[in-house]
């Protein structure tokens, strides 16, 4: 029952580590909740993002597991790339 709950949930604080990288500052109560106030209007495109890794997943099954060599670096390649363009891009200026 609480299963899309969690996935929301899960989707909204998926950033807290790009954000703790990018802010030692932060602490993890801090990062999580900047984590959530920058996913609003981007948990959508984030889920369909990892939609899209599931037929790649599959294949590396097929292949023994071997294709997990190349799928798990394309994951956090792509999961970084989504920090960068949708996520960093709304760091406050610098004064």
């Amino acid at each position: 029952m609480l299963i899309i709950p969690r996935i929301i949930k899960s989707l909204s604080y998926s950033q807290t580590f790009f954000l703790l990288k990018d802010h030692p500052e932060y602490s993890a109560l801090q990062a999580i909740s900047e984590s959530k106030k920058r996913m609003k209007g981007y948990k959508g495109k984030l889920f369909l993002l990892y939609l899209s890794f599931i037929g790649r997943g599959l294949f590396s099954i097929l292949t023994f597991g071997i294709g997990f060599l190349w799928l798990v670096p394309y994951i956090y390649t792509s999961l970084a790339a989504f920090y960068d363009q949708f996520i960093r891009t709304q760091e406050a200026p610098a004064e």
